[in-house]
């Protein structure tokens, strides 16, 4: 018998060792692996709730409802734990009582449970916005399931108003989750980036960005609503990507605006949830 028969004789004699030691290891990486992903969540999920949505004025769209759908839909229901802690503290540290933020936190964590189980069970258990079908009774779904969820944070704090919570929220969770989804099916063509026109792009990118600081300076809803034709061209002349990342930044630079103290009137703040949640329909 020569060295490698010896070899594989030792082997096939430790057969079941080799299998309890590869499926030990196994479940270590994957324990460590949904740590990680619960304290990654944990954290966008609480900086997405202090600086969107525990604010003193709504803002136009919460992110931590993006954060919290399009995580649960890329990594399972395992995330759903670091969702719930998160929100949790969240609300807590911002002196809410504890009744009121149970309640936040259990509607926050179950309403992106309920969208990810619904659009699996009834809509499609694969990718969302390959069709206009799919994508169509996804808006559905998250729509009335976001709808009732801000029905219910309404009830409990009686102080917001249940159309701009609801497009706060809904808007969150397209524009957000739409965001990682889109990325996460998106990013094998990463390559096809390289035969953009980038001068075309850098032009669209640009006009953009003047439209919205010129409606962040003016308060003219026009300059928001002219957002959304240019918003078409990206999502006309690239793939989904260059749209959602257009209407991401708008989303992103009027909250922060408005987290630095500019105020928007109830009429102005619809109109520009009205016009981003447009945006992101069209974009997806």
């Amino acid at each position: 018998m020569d060295k490698w028969q010896r070899v594989q004789a030792i082997v096939n004699q430790h057969t079941s060792a080799g299998e309890q030691w590869h499926t030990g290891n196994f479940q270590k990486l994957v324990t460590y692996r949904v740590f990680a992903e619960n304290i990654l969540v944990f954290l966008l999920q609480y900086i997405g709730l202090m600086f969107t949505t525990l604010t003193p004025q709504l803002m136009p769209v919460w992110f931590a409802s993006g954060t919290a759908c399009g995580f649960v839909f890329l990594r399972g229901y395992s995330v759903l734990s670091g969702i719930y802690i998160a929100s949790f503290l969240a609300y807590y540290l911002a002196t809410y009582p504890l009744f009121t933020t149970i309640v936040f936190a259990t509607l926050t964590t179950l309403q992106a449970l309920l969208i990810v189980w619904f659009s699996r069970r009834y809509i499609t258990p694969i990718l969302l916005f390959h069709s206009r079908r799919t994508l169509g009774k996804f808006l559905v779904c998250s729509g009335l399931i976001t709808a009732l969820a801000s029905f219910l944070f309404t009830k409990v704090h009686p102080s917001l108003h249940w159309l701009t919570t609801w497009l706060a929220n809904f808007n969150g969770t397209l524009i957000f989750g739409g965001t990682l989804i889109a990325i996460d099916n998106y990013f094998p063509q990463i390559n096809s980036l390289k035969n953009i026109n980038k001068i075309w792009l850098g032009v669209h990118y640009g006009s953009i960005l003047a439209l919205t600081i010129a409606f962040l300076i003016t308060h003219l809803p026009w300059y928001i609503l002219a957002t959304i034709p240019l918003t078409l061209l990206l999502r006309k002349k690239n793939n989904p990507c260059g749209a959602i990342a257009s209407v991401f930044l708008v989303s992103f630079m009027i909250s922060l605006a408005i987290s630095f103290g500019i105020q928007l009137t109830t009429s102005i703040l619809l109109v520009t949830q009205l016009s981003l949640a447009l945006s992101i329909i069209f974009s997806l």
